[in-house]
């Protein structure tokens, strides 16, 4: 079976060095980084509290936080891959860009609904009509 994320809203802040983020507390270790390449002296430590454990930090990661306070570190590449900013002046609008202007032209231009193949035929037809000028643009 596939399964698809359900959309979340999270807060997320991204971690360059001790004190960024108050469950992060310095490694404490020297050398060089496995991960990034970087002195170990600029990483952290970020306390996961299911794990009751810490979880190295690298600069430039991500410090997820979901709804429910669990906090988890992100990699950029796969921060930049799975997440996208809100519109906070929108909080409710969890759709993709674009997908309410379309939906309010899809029953603005409904109004075939007594068609020759019924309310269904209308719509699909309509349907088809305003993906075609997506795919167009």
């Amino acid at each position: 079976m596939k399964f698809r994320k359900k959309p979340v809203v999270v807060e997320a802040v991204q971690w360059m060095k001790p004190g960024d983020h108050p469950k992060v507390i310095p490694s404490g270790s020297t050398g060089i980084c496995s991960h990034c390449g970087k002195p170990e002296q600029e990483h952290g430590l970020l306390r996961i509290e299911e794990w009751s454990g810490w979880q190295p930090i690298c600069p430039s990661d991500w410090i997820v936080t979901y709804p429910d306070g669990e906090h988890k570190r992100v990699k950029p590449d796969i921060f930049a891959a799975t997440y996208e900013p809100v519109d906070e002046a929108k909080p409710t609008e969890l759709a993709p860009a674009g997908t309410m202007a379309f939906l309010r032209e899809f029953v603005a231009n409904a109004g075939c609904l007594s068609g020759p193949q019924g309310p269904a035929g209308c719509a699909i037809r309509e349907a088809k009509r305003l993906v075609n000028q997506a795919e167009v643009l």
